[in-house]
């Protein structure tokens, strides 16, 4: 796999859908074994965008911001660019994966036992990107399943835990106590954080209509504020 046309999917809009198919066409003729190098060229290109956004003690900070203090530093050209080549890059990543796993059952499959392997990665950035991008189309919840479960309670960082909360969201058939433990660790991330921290985020998903329903909403704000998180976190 060339490096390089995968760091340009990655990290260079082009408003050119052919190009995009014949792209992911590449992708998946290449098969699940792109998939963790797709985790590992993101991470720097998540991190060098994240120079440019505020970091968490900035965030922290404009939990007690007024309103007009939080809009002034929300308004910055770079911090919006940022936020939302963040947003193309993850968008991009998943939409990849997708592709592969949803190429045939057996590639699906085979890209879940690739998001196990990174999800037992030493790098804690790229076992949270694992752990949300495993409920991707195309992969088996039952691959996944157990995996994602022992990170939710077993993983010390806590984005890694966060990720795998946000996993248990989209997976059928979690037991009860995990569910409601990890929906519980969802809303209070959101709540006492997120929305605050996040407000154009909040506004963007709010006013998109492919998510009518308030719960996925939630679900995919408190996702592009782990993305977020992540980029601005130092390595």
């Amino acid at each position: 796999m060339n490096n390089q046309v995968l760091e340009n999917y990655l990290t260079i809009p082009v408003d050119n859908e052919e190009y995009q198919e014949q792209v992911l066409r590449i992708f998946v003729t290449e098969g699940p074994q792109i998939v963790v190098p797709i985790l590992h060229m993101m991470l720097p290109n998540l991190k060098g965008w994240g120079v440019m956004l505020p970091g968490m003690k900035e965030w922290e900070e404009t939990l007690t911001m007024s309103p007009q203090g939080r809009n002034s530093v929300e308004a910055a050209m770079k911090v919006r660019l940022a936020e939302n080549m963040v947003d193309y890059i993850c968008n991009q990543a998943l939409l990849a994966v997708a592709r592969i796993a949803t190429s045939s059952p057996q590639r699906g499959k085979m890209v879940g036992e690739q998001m196990l392997l990174a999800m037992a990665d030493r790098d804690a950035d790229i076992r949270t990107l694992a752990a949300i991008f495993s409920t991707a189309e195309g992969i088996p919840s039952s691959v996944i399943s157990s995996t994602i479960i022992h990170l939710f309670l077993h993983d010390q960082d806590p984005l890694v835990k966060m990720g795998a909360a946000l996993a248990i969201a989209r997976v059928p058939g979690i037991p009860d106590r995990v569910f409601e433990a990890s929906r519980d660790l969802v809303m209070g991330f959101l709540i006492n954080f997120a929305f605050q921290a996040f407000p154009e985020v909040v506004r963007k998903t709010r006013l998109d209509s492919r998510y009518p329903n308030e719960g996925t909403q939630n679900i995919l704000i408190a996702t592009r504020s782990v993305f977020r998180m992540i980029a601005v976190r130092p390595s």
